[in-house]
């Protein structure tokens, strides 16, 4: 900080004016404060000793009273009054044999009053005390002595504080002109600074840096024509930069459509891949199946029991593949933000019942058990679409049978009447999911990964489509789950 401050005063003339000013006015507060002080030490001596003097004269005359008629008590009463003043300590009266009559230390009557010397232990010399002594007279002579000890402690600790204040008073009236010199050397060089802060920012690239003077003064000049030169050189730098800006553009510009244009192909050529994928396993499936049996229908060699199956198998495929579509052209609308859902006053236990009933079969066919269980009393009605729900439901039943080989699916049904929210959880004790992809379950087309497509099928669209048309509704879906121990998949719905 030190060298800073140095460098300042050495390179800034703005410094070196407040420097000069901060040390003329140093002196001048430091003379004015020195003789203010002297003058006041003085004066306050000379109004100890006169207020000594009186003192010594008012005491000495009650003394002698005291010392005639041999009546100390009013005396002794009048003396602790007396050193109850600051500047008075010890008051003592001997009487005309040297004996101490009256004093404020009682422990001191009775004892000799030694000489009046300062070395006595009866005075306690100190630097903030000393003794007066009056002798007592009358016609005859002395007959009494009077001594009294005078603390000076208030009168130092008054003067140390007077100093301090004065230095205090001094030093800040130091800092104030040290302000106001480096705001006076502030406005004699402020142009100067404004010459030499736009000269850098010029030098650094900042071209419309100007000075903006327009006085007489010799600065003024300076400033004005350096303003007309950076003029000159902005004009013919602004060009340059705009020419090349112009054609760093075009550049950019056509190398972000060549990346664009390349990504969109590739990712619209994975998309249809995937989806053609998908979309022909699935379908050739129960295409396959329906063709088939159809086919094995025609022989006449088949038992009623066969034809029965058959017509089983065919009816299957054909709602599977029924759905397939429906899920399909569902989505497309989705998309095309061309989905309505309707609003109406159903059942939540009649919608719960008849999905329960639906994969109670799936379920069994697999030695499943299927559980419905009401945590909360729910409400008789709520404000919702009864096929989207119902779907949706399904969907994840379906889901949670599909993925589950021993044990059972449970679905729970609870309400939160004051936040008006219904919630329906469908837990499995199935493979269960990684944080991974739960990331990306709710995803079109997407599974956990290949190996759960090829292993149990699907098309991915199921999770995908049913979270859009809960988010539809005004809900969502959320899923907690743990590999090998099971998934639940949560759907919140308003009631309307």
């Amino acid at each position: 900080m030190l060298e800073r401050l140095a460098n300042n005063l050495r390179y800034s003339l703005k410094y070196r004016i407040a420097g000069i000013i901060f040390t003329l006015e140093a002196i001048m507060m430091t003379s004015v404060l020195g003789v203010t002080l002297s003058y006041s030490m003085q004066k306050s001596q000379q109004q100890r000793t006169v207020t000594e003097a009186v003192m010594l004269n008012l005491l000495g005359d009650l003394s002698r009273i005291a010392l005639l008629t041999s009546e100390y008590a009013e005396l002794q009463a009048y003396i602790e009054q007396v050193v109850d003043d600051p500047y008075i300590d010890t008051v003592v009266l001997a009487d005309g044999n040297k004996n101490i009559v009256v004093s404020s230390e009682f422990s001191l009557i009775g004892q000799k009053l030694p000489a009046n010397n300062h070395e006595q232990d009866i005075h306690d010399t100190q630097d903030s005390q000393h003794w007066e002594y009056k002798e007592i007279t009358n016609a005859t002579g002395i007959f009494g002595s009077l001594a009294i000890r005078f603390s000076n402690k208030s009168l130092y600790e008054t003067n140390r504080e007077v100093m301090n204040l004065g230095i205090s008073i001094a030093l800040i009236g130091m800092i104030l002109i040290a302000i106001i010199g480096i705001f006076i050397g502030h406005i004699l060089t402020r142009k100067l600074e404004v010459l030499k802060s736009v000269a850098r920012h010029f030098s650094k690239g900042n071209l419309g840096s100007r000075t903006g003077f327009n006085g007489k003064d010799e600065v003024s000049i300076v400033g004005h024509t350096f303003d007309e030169m950076a003029e000159t050189v902005a004009e013919q730098m602004t060009e340059l930069y705009k020419a090349r800006e112009q054609l760093e553009k075009r550049v950019k510009e056509r190398t972000e459509q060549l990346a664009s244009a390349r990504d969109e192909a590739v990712q619209a050529t994975r998309s249809k891949s995937a989806f053609l994928a998908n979309m022909s396993h699935e379908i050739r499936t129960p295409l396959t199946a329906i063709i088939g049996f159809t086919e094995s229908l025609q022989e006449n060699d088949l038992t009623d029991a066969e034809r029965t199956e058959y017509l089983n198998i065919i009816s299957r495929s054909s709602k599977h593949l029924l759905q397939i579509i429906s899920d399909i052209l569902d989505l497309s609308k989705i998309e095309a933000e061309k989905l309505d859902v309707e609003s109406l006053r159903i059942s939540p236990a009649e919608i719960t019942n008849d999905v329960g009933s639906l994969v109670r079969m799936l379920a069994e066919d697999k030695g499943l058990t299927i559980n419905i269980d009401y945590k909360t009393s729910i409400p008789e009605w709520i404000t919702c679409d009864p096929v989207r729900l119902k779907q949706i439901l399904i969907n994840l039943c379906n889901n949670a049978v599909k993925f589950t080989q021993r044990g059972g699916v449970t679905l729970n049904i609870s309400c939160d009447r004051e936040n008006e929210v219904i919630t329906f959880k469908i837990i499995d004790t199935g493979i269960g999911l990684t944080e991974q992809q739960i990331d990306n379950l709710f995803q079109a087309f997407t599974q956990a990964d290949s190996s759960t497509t090829r292993r149990y099928g699907g098309t991915g669209l199921g999770l995908h489509l049913s979270k859009q048309l809960a988010n539809k509704m005004g809900g969502d879906i959320t899923v907690k789950s743990s590999p090998d121990i099971g998934s639940c998949f949560c759907l919140t719905l308003p009631t309307g």
